[in-house]
């Protein structure tokens, strides 16, 4: 891995990037440092640049005392899904999703996921699948320790009710930042602090066992 250097990397924090389908557009978390403490964090957005990326601009999708991070955007680049402790939550930090009006050429007010999806505790780590597929991780559903990681499908203008991915995907330790290879829907990523780890918060490569069936 190499870092992408200035103008993508500060002396604040950056973190939890999410690239458009054609790889050419990216939001970022970028959480700022004040006085050796974590301050808050806000979703920036660039463009590639030849082989680098233009100076990142901020997406204003709340008042800076909010904690706004972790974007995933649709697959049709209208919809960007965040998490963030905004007024007007169910507590804790919440899944949030604003639309991009094309006549303002910018995005609406946030909508919170409501409480199907959200929890007073944390729920976090939002990622849209193409066919609308919502996985997420929270603390707040009924799981099997820390952060655990769930999946809610669209039901018409409502989720329907998180299901548990249960093991070997969760585990007693936080798991989360789970992520589908769409070119190939049976692997993908996710993040744990599992003891399995080389320490801290690893990142794990995951993938569905081909199904064999014996007919008689």
């Amino acid at each position: 891995p190499r870092p992408l250097l200035e103008p993508i990397n500060t002396e604040a924090n950056e973190g939890a990037a999410f690239l458009d389908a054609k790889g050419n557009e990216m939001y970022f978390t970028r959480c700022e440092v004040e006085k050796g403490k974590y301050g808050t964090c806000q979703v920036y957005y660039t463009v590639r640049k030849s082989d680098t990326w233009e100076e990142p601009v901020l997406v204003p999708l709340s008042a800076d005392s909010f904690t706004i991070g972790q974007p995933c955007l649709s697959a049709d680049g209208n919809k960007l899904y965040f998490s963030s402790d905004m007024a007007g939550g169910q507590g804790g930090k919440d899944i949030w999703v604003s639309t991009y009006d094309k006549t303002r050429k910018a995005w609406d007010k946030p909508v919170n996921l409501g409480s199907v999806i959200n929890t007073p505790d944390d729920d976090m780590f939002p990622f849209i699948t193409a066919d609308n597929v919502l996985y997420f991780s929270s603390k707040g559903h009924s799981g099997m320790g820390g952060l655990d990681i769930y999946r809610a499908k669209r039901a018409g203008n409502s989720w329907k009710a998180p299901e548990n991915l249960k093991y070997p995907i969760n585990s007693p330790a936080d798991d989360f930042a789970y992520v589908l290879d769409e070119t190939n829907p049976d692997k993908g990523f996710l993040s744990s602090n599992r003891g399995s780890g080389k320490g801290g918060d690893d990142v794990y490569s995951w993938y569905l066992p081909p199904l064999t069936f014996t007919i008689s």
